[in-house]
């Protein structure tokens, strides 16, 4: 009645995927299979495992089933389960009827020294036998197909069968005679289209004797069916029409077009790949064609994560190995695995892996990827990055993707995400460092991450700029004091350096935030005692943003720093930075005044001493200024001229005219394309006129705004 009521005869897809034998009984499933009358789809795969079969000895008369536990009533209550929620419910039926399913089945018996008999328990599967067109049996074990085959075989509707292994240790699932099974399935499954014996050896061996073969098969194609062919004189076996296939058991394919539209052999004893005659499947999933890996990606894209990382690992080799031919359609179905499996690590690592050979081609061909694709791409790597920071394969390909961009136009969009993953990584670097003195990242991982992050904070302006200064500054001076208590001043030391230079340019919140509450002037003299150009040239650079902040520059005017400035005025070794950025450091200082001076340097205003001192220093700097050479090359780069304008604006303090006049005559002249015309835009021009049209500005000065002048115009033919 209850059957009757819920329609479950209706019913045309039923899934007990992974309901193991404490969830649902055999005898319960079984009983469900007889009430169905128009089911189509049917998964039972990893569904009571190593439980649809009994074992009978030769000499046992055990019924075909093994028993009768499941009352009418258990029946019925599984059937509610069906229909209300499968997977839910199912559970809660067999557990009320738990004990009488127990005492009613026969169970797996241990083998004995006779043989036995494994004895299928499925048997309701001949009820679908009209209607049944997919049947997906996989991660059962070899007993459980091979006992449940004769019903299996008498499925005639079938299309789709899926007898694969997948699971985390296989073994691999091994028939005795896996042509014969193969070629059973084949013969009898007249309309089946589509199959799959993934992780299974039923591809049988590689190199065989045709006729041998098709001689032994067709002796036992109806082993399993005697009960309805007692007279073998019927089945006229040398009538039996066989097709050439690479894989013994498919020449008895016997459906329409002796041809299958899909077959899955991945991960299988021997690879289809060396077969002397082709397959006759027009779609197949195995690993040794670039064209089965890609039809294995698809296949197997829901429910199979251990053969997806399989085929990834295949398709890694081939893009490393510049095999791939359709390197984009690869990139689109390993993007469709990551996005599909994110919480799997190893699918995460080899997927961007591969990604990373997709960007190499593009780049190396000059092959304009589409803004969705290449978006796509980068929202897959930030994904896995974000859920799988901790591994370390994974930093490396993300830090090496992100090399490959056009950066930073095509990580705009989630240059906040890209950010956090990269100050994630500075943090567990300076905590392992901290705790255990282990150098856990890669020296190279490091050193392209803070490469990366500098790129990014030249990107981002104002308010957005002073945020992104908020978060790193901390994290950046915290990498800093490690590599210093570790005394490394290494390149990741100098980009750290780099960057701090960068995200304070033109934004004194950041500015203060390095002053006050990272106390980055510790730090500096700390950094000072290496001696590195190249540290101190980006620090330098550092301390010149800040010295452009009226408010803070007198944090600077100290006679320790004050004595450091003075010293690296005539470091010119590796160039002139160092040098020109310890002057403009000391300019801006002086910008505020002798009074200003004094008072920083002593606390009042009473010391004539320092106003002596401040004198020679202005020699110093006017001395250095002689000795660069106006041709110079510079590594700097200024968005604006107005902090320099702001000196020239200076006619009390010649030094700051000085300083500043040479800078615009240096870039105008080394750089005139990308300076002449900033310097027009912001109207330096009258500026300059009035440098000239002033007698107190003396000879030197007026050289260098002619000099720009010049440069301006020229630069205009």
């Amino acid at each position: 009645m209850l059957v009757e009521t819920l329609n479950l005869s209706k019913l045309q897809h039923l899934s007990l995927r992974n309901l193991g034998p404490y969830v649902i009984k055999r005898t319960m499933l079984n009983s469900l299979l007889k009430n169905f009358k128009c089911l189509k789809y049917l998964d039972i795969s990893n569904c009571c495992t190593n439980q649809l079969f009994i074992v009978r000895p030769a000499t046992s008369s055990m019924d075909l089933v093994g028993g009768s536990g499941d009352s009418t009533s258990s029946v019925a209550a599984a059937a509610a389960a069906v229909v209300v929620d499968m997977t839910r419910m199912i559970s809660n039926a067999a557990g009320g009827v738990n004990a009488a399913a127990t005492v009613g089945e026969a169970q797996p018996q241990a083998s004995t020294n006779q043989p036995n008999e494994l004895v299928g328990c499925l048997d309701g599967l001949t009820h679908l036998a009209p209607t049944l067109t997919h049947l997906l049996m996989a991660d059962l074990n070899v007993d459980d197909i091979q006992a449940n085959l004769k019903f299996i075989l008498k499925l005639k509707a079938l299309k789709h069968l899926d007898i694969s292994n997948c699971r985390e240790k296989p073994p691999l699932n091994r028939y005795k005679n896996p042509s014969l099974l193969l070629g059973k399935l084949a013969h009898h499954l007249t309309s089946l289209t589509s199959l799959d014996i993934s992780g299974t050896n039923l591809t049988g061996s590689t190199i065989f004797k045709e006729q041998d073969e098709i001689d032994y098969i067709k002796k036992r194609l109806y082993d399993d069916l005697s009960d309805e062919y007692n007279d073998y004189a019927r089945v006229k076996l040398d009538a039996i029409e066989t097709i050439s296939s690479g894989i013994a058991g498919l020449m008895f394919l016997n459906n329409e077009h002796k041809r299958l539209d899909f077959l899955g052999c991945f991960c299988c004893d021997n690879s289809i790949g060396a077969r002397a005659a082709p397959i006759p499947a027009t779609r197949i999933a195995a690993e040794s064609a670039e064209a089965y890996l890609y039809a294995a990606l698809e296949c197997f894209l829901h429910d199979r994560p251990l053969f997806l990382l399989d085929a990834l690992n295949h398709l890694f080799e081939l893009y490393r190995d510049e095999s791939v031919e359709d390197k984009l359609w690869g990139g689109h179905l390993i993007m469709d695995t990551m996005e599909r499996h994110l919480d799997n690590s190893r699918i995460q690592i080899s997927g961007s892996a591969s990604l990373f050979y997709v960007l190499k081609y593009c780049k190396e061909e000059n092959v304009q990827l589409p803004s969705f694709y290449l978006k796509r791409l980068i929202l897959a790597v930030i994904n896995g990055m974000e859920q799988h920071i901790d591994e370390s394969a994974m930093r490396r390909n993300c830090v090496l993707i992100m090399c490959r961009l056009n950066l930073p136009d095509d990580v705009l969009f989630v240059s906040d995400r890209l950010i956090r993953i990269l100050l994630k990584i500075f943090e567990d670097y300076v905590e392992e460092r901290q705790k255990n003195g282990n150098d856990r990242p890669e020296h190279f991982v490091l050193r392209t991450a803070m490469h990366l992050l500098n790129i990014l904070a030249c990107s981002v302006h104002g308010n957005d700029k002073s945020k992104v200064g908020a978060l790193s500054i901390p994290v950046a001076m915290s990498l800093i004091r490690t590599k210093t208590k570790f005394k490394e001043p290494d390149d990741v030391l100098e980009v750290t350096w780099s960057f701090l230079w960068n995200i304070t340019d033109e934004t004194p919140e950041n500015c203060e935030t390095f002053l006050d509450k990272c106390d980055g002037m510790s730090a500096f003299m700390e950094c000072i005692q290496f001696k590195k150009s190249e540290i101190l040239r980006n620090m330098m650079g550092l301390l010149g943003n800040v010295a452009e902040v009226k408010a803070l520059r007198n944090r600077l005017c100290k006679n320790e720093l004050i004595s450091t400035f003075r010293e690296l005025l005539f470091q010119t070794n590796d160039g002139i930075e160092i040098a020109y950025n310890s002057a403009g450091v000391l300019v801006h200082i002086m910008s505020d005044g002798a009074e200003a001076w004094t008072r920083n340097l002593t606390g009042d205003e009473t010391t004539p001493v320092l106003l002596t001192e401040r004198d020679s220093v202005i020699l110093d700097i006017e001395t250095a200024i002689d000795k660069w050479d106006l041709n110079s090359d510079r590594n700097i780069n200024y968005r604006s001229f107005q902090p320099i304008f702001r000196l020239v604006e200076q006619f009390e303090n010649p030094i700051c005219q000085r300083w500043a006049s040479w800078a615009l005559a240096n870039l105008t002249t080394v750089y005139p394309n990308t300076y002449c015309p900033l310097f027009e835009r912001e109207q330096g021009r009258e500026l300059m006129e009035r440098v000239l049209n002033d007698s107190n500005v003396n000879d030197t000065i007026k050289r260098y705004a002619n000099i720009v002048l010049h440069n301006v115009d020229r630069n205009k033919l």
